[in-house]
């Protein structure tokens, strides 16, 4: 009878094989991102009545946020990457 063989590394560690589970996350930041900015400039505006100037704000703050968003996932995925023994 043969024994089972030892579990690869990867079959070990279960956050290696869930990894790209982090990306799908990204849409909802991004979306998320875009509506909060995009909708708290239409309510500033509409507020202190300075029509689009609070809403390019809001644009331009939600696609930096977004953009921080995937930078901070992709660093992340780095570092787990350079953790991993080479083969």
């Amino acid at each position: 009878m043969k024994k089972n063989s030892p579990a690869s590394p990867d079959e070990k560690n279960p956050a290696n094989s869930t990894q790209w589970l982090a990306f799908l996350n990204l849409g909802w930041l991004i979306v998320g991102n875009m509506l909060v900015f995009t909708f708290g400039g239409l309510w500033l505006d509409k507020h202190y009545h300075k029509a689009p100037v609070f809403l390019l704000v809001g644009v331009v703050l939600s696609f930096l946020g977004s953009g921080y968003s995937v930078y901070a996932a992709v660093k992340k995925l780095e570092s787990t990457e350079a953790k991993k023994p080479r083969k």
